[in-house]
């Protein structure tokens, strides 16, 4: 069977009486006897008026018209047009005509915005050729372009030259087969071109937009992302550290979930920078509200140089669903962080150790008259030890607890105290005690000072209690020993491991009371106890202990202990001056 094609816009196998495509007359009459030179010539000037009409709007379409006409190219594929040379009037009529086909078109964010939540495959269809991307969210909502892909139109099998291919789309003389899954976003910037509207025609997932619109690219998906509210939180991985030095790893919320890029104000925290030299590691995660960082999922880390001891603003902008930008302090990424995550919160340390040297020290003097006042002169010599030799003696914070004998078996106050303060108010202190009757000679409140120390509010620097006295401390076992147990029911040596716990280094200095013996059974039991309540096991006898001993041995004369680095800000300065 012969097959039929209309001789204007060369559509094959037209139906109708007039080309579809067209609007040619294809056949007429019949007429009797041979057409006369007048028709002939009516026919010739029609059809050559037809073809010219045709081609020149082909031409105005391949050239862009009308969002992003080309009028050079224009100009060149005018010069392939058939029939006699247009007039500008025919010119402009074939850009009109361009324009009444490409009404009522959408744009690329219409199209592919609700597929950035659920994810789709977007085919492009451009004057350029036709691009492939798979859209998908990752596990935090994050629309992602994946397998992007351009085939150019020559690769399609269409002529090398670019005017020549682009009249082929537009005339439908190209036919191309598209490959594509059924549910595909399809994007047809060539509506009006025969070729592409013939490759979507059965795809109801079609949309028609403008040749302008801009390309599906990873910068479209983030333009789109703006408005796109996020899954989860976000927040600013910080530690914060308790009075006694304490760490616990905290996430300071930035951006709630559900909220959008374009909606939300920079987040502004306050943090605390350690005393380190080194840097620390600017981290903001994303996850459910409650959720530990650890089980969060890093979405930006950078390193970043702060000025340590100080309080810093970190400010922080949201670009897209959970995904946000740095803006202040100047900071440098840190991929690998984020490839190792969670390995960078394993380098938090327990307790926060400052790098200075910052000391916090309780003293604890028994006010027994037996040798009170030799305890008393070596307090005020290692207090003016420390302000000669320490570095920064204004980094020094001192308490005194003095403790005198339990009156009776009800609870009682048996505690003189100096709170935590700068050392010339603790030597003011210690030269105004006074020597208090021995009660009970077998045993002193030593435990009553443990527990005071025990509560006091330790900052996270190294800290030294130590300890003055010559009598043990009340036995912790009712029936042994000679003395009674405490009436305030202190247990020395419970209150020991609580120091412990906290890492406060103990020294003790023992003058002997005038019972003790070398082999007695009262006094091994002192000289144990002693031997326990200093760290290490060894206590400094008081007739041969000196003030700069003491102080070596308390480790108070600056940089005492090692410190810690810490890897992410603090929640605040953790120690004022």
């Amino acid at each position: 069977m012969t097959s039929v094609t209309c001789p204007v816009c060369q559509r094959a196998d037209p139906v109708g009486a007039h080309c579809p495509g067209c609007g040619w007359l294809l056949s007429a009459g019949p007429w009797v006897g041979a057409p006369t030179a007048a028709r002939v010539r009516s026919f010739e000037t029609a059809f050559a008026a037809a073809c010219r009409t045709w081609d020149l709007a082909a031409a105005a379409v391949a050239a862009g018209y009308p969002d992003a006409g080309d009028p050079v190219r224009f100009g060149r594929m005018v010069e392939r047009a058939r029939g006699p040379e247009p007039e500008q009037s025919d010119l402009r009529a074939a850009v009109d005509a361009a324009a009444g086909r490409r009404q009522e078109l959408g744009t690329v964010g219409d199209a592919i915005g609700p597929a950035l939540l659920t994810g789709a495959t977007i085919i492009d269809i451009g004057p350029g050729g036709i691009t492939e991307a798979e859209l998908e969210p990752d596990d935090l909502g994050r629309p992602r372009l994946t397998d992007l892909v351009h085939h150019t139109w020559q690769s399609l099998g269409l002529p090398a030259d670019d005017d020549q291919a682009r009249l082929a789309l537009a005339t439908g003389s190209a036919t191309v087969e598209p490959d594509w899954p059924a549910d595909a976003i399809v994007l047809n910037r060539l509506a009006g071109w025969r070729t592409a509207d013939a490759m979507v025609a059965d795809r109801p997932n079609t949309h028609r937009v403008r040749g302008n619109e801009p390309a599906v690219d990873h910068d479209l998906v983030h333009d789109l992302a703006l408005a796109l509210p996020q899954r989860h939180a976000c927040g600013l991985v910080l530690i914060d550290v308790a009075a006694d030095g304490r760490t616990s790893t905290v996430t300071h919320p930035l951006f709630p979930r559900g909220a959008t890029a374009l909606d939300s104000q920079e987040a502004v925290v306050r943090i605390g920078a350690p005393s380190q030299s080194t840097s620390v590691l600017i981290a903001v995660v994303a996850g459910p509200p409650g959720t530990p960082p650890w089980r969060c999922a890093p979405i930006s880390t950078s390193s970043c140089e702060l000025t340590p001891d100080r309080q810093h603003v970190v400010r922080v902008r949201l670009t897209g669903p959970c995904q946000v930008e740095i803006v202040e302090p100047r900071t440098e990424p840190d991929q690998w962080a984020v490839d190792t995550w969670p390995a960078s919160l394993e380098r938090v340390p327990p307790r926060y150790r400052r790098h200075d040297h910052a000391v916090d020290l309780v003293v604890a003097i028994e006010l027994g008259r037996n040798g009170f006042r030799t305890r008393q002169e070596l307090t005020l010599d290692l207090f003016d030890s420390i302000e000669r030799e320490h570095p920064d003696p204004a980094t020094v914070r001192i308490a005194v607890l003095g403790y005198s004998d339990h009156k009776g078996r009800d609870p009682q106050q048996v505690l003189t105290v100096q709170e935590f303060g700068p050392l010339n108010l603790a030597r003011e202190f210690v030269d105004g005690l006074h020597g208090t009757p021995v009660v009970e000679q077998w045993a002193a409140p030593v435990e009553d000072a443990l527990w005071a120390a025990a509560s006091l509010p330790w900052r996270p620097v190294p800290r030294t209690l130590v300890l003055l006295g010559s009598r043990p401390p009340h036995p912790t076992d009712l029936g042994r020993g000679r003395a009674p147990s405490c009436p305030n029911r202190h247990r020395w040596n419970d209150l020991l491991t609580s120091l412990d716990r906290d890492e406060v280094h103990r020294v003790a200095v023992w003058d002997q009371p005038p019972w003790w013996t070398p082999h007695d059974e009262p006094s091994g039991q002192a000289s144990a106890t002693w031997a326990a309540l200093s760290s290490p096991r060894t206590p400094l006898r008081a007739d041969w202990a000196t003030a700069d001993r003491l102080a070596a041995e308390a480790r108070v004369l600056g940089r005492a202990g090692p410190a810690t680095t810490m890897p992410f800000p603090l929640t605040r300065v953790a120690q004022d001056r």
